[in-house]
């Protein structure tokens, strides 16, 4: 019997190798090939080594089973732990049968493999060239690797992709690229967002966080970023500035949302109402309009804050403020005089 010759093996003493690179086995394709093998036997021999322990061939040896065959047809193959665990991994990313973490582990797991202390693989591109992978998408993995083990605040976020982790590379504080990947992984935000994410975060990280939030959204943030970018060539900005700059644009969005909401509620009430119940809604002002009510309302609002900024003014400072509440008085007892009760 040559080491390539097909020969029929129990399927109760085949054994799956628990170095597979291959962790997880959808239950469905189990089943699928199942059926295939009810009907047409198992084509394809499975790949044995001489313990009978699986190289490749573990799903169709579990299809086998579950279609109820006795016997299986194998082959021997024979290669060090290097060349073995090379070719799990190729035939697996062939039928693209390995998950996003299942591959990234195992091309980690190739490189780091060597032979007589050499490095099996001398550079990212040979590894690339063995396993049908781009150079950049193995380099990917291996930096992504890298920054999960140097960044133990990353925790589980099996979601993230290693090519997400190196779009975020371009900011220098991990504990930031963390916060941007970890929103991806809670569907804060979209992968898609990422360079945009890491504009923003360099510009502030009070409205990277309030983007991530939801408090502001990412094409306003975006905007905001811009208003920033254009203000600090002119003019530094400190933190402080920033983030009272971002707190507006919060309170804004704030107030748009309301609007907005308050607006879809008026028209859901306006179809279902009668001909009467429309007239009083159209005379409702919506929330978030400038209207003069709300003028006049802050207008007393800030008068109310008088008392406060009195504490900080000298003799002079409080001789203007003086002045100008006496004209504020005299304007709005105009006011008071051309605004007739209802009778």
């Amino acid at each position: 019997m040559t080491d390539r010759q097909v020969f029929m093996v129990a399927v109760g003493e085949l054994k799956a190798d628990p170095d597979q690179p291959r962790k997880t086995f959808n239950p469905e394709d189990v089943e699928s090939m199942a059926s295939t093998i009810e009907a047409q036997g198992v084509i394809n021999p499975i790949e044995i080594d001489g313990d009978n322990v699986i190289v490749t061939g573990q799903l169709r040896w579990m299809a086998a089973e579950k279609a109820g065959l006795s016997e299986v047809p194998c082959i021997v193959w024979e290669g060090d732990a290097g060349e073995r665990f090379e070719r799990q991994v190729i035939e697996n990313l062939n039928h693209h049968e390995l998950t996003g973490e299942e591959r990234d582990n195992a091309i980690v797991k190739l490189w780091g493999t060597k032979t007589n202390g050499e490095r099996v693989y001398s550079t990212m591109k040979c590894l690339g060239e063995r396993v049908g992978l781009s150079e950049g998408a193995i380099s990917d993995i291996l930096e992504g690797a890298r920054f999960r083990d140097e960044t133990p605040e990353l925790g589980q976020t099996q979601s993230v992709s290693s090519r997400d982790i190196r779009r975020t590379r371009g900011l220098k504080d991990s504990l930031t690229r963390v916060k941007i990947l970890k929103g991806i992984d809670e569907n804060k935000v979209k992968s898609s967002d990422i360079d945009e994410l890491v504009k923003i975060a360099k510009v502030s990280d009070t409205l990277l966080n309030k983007t991530l939030e939801g408090g502001i959204s990412l094409e306003r943030a975006r905007e905001t970023a811009d208003a920033i970018r254009d203000i600090e060539e002119e003019t530094a900005l400190t933190d402080a500035q920033k983030d009272r700059y971002v707190s507006r644009i919060e309170q804004d969005e704030g107030t748009l949302r309301q609007y907005k909401d308050d607006v879809r509620e008026r028209v859901k009430e306006v179809m279902t109402a009668t001909p009467s119940e429309r007239a009083a809604i159209r005379t409702q002002a919506p929330a978030g309009r400038d209207s003069p009510v709300d003028k006049f309302t802050a207008v007393r609002d800030e008068v109310e804050n008088f008392a406060s900024y009195l504490g900080g003014c000298d003799a002079d400072e409080r001789a203007w403020i003086r002045r100008i509440l006496l004209e504020i008085r005299a304007e709005v007892n105009k006011t008071i005089d051309m605004i007739r009760a209802p009778e």
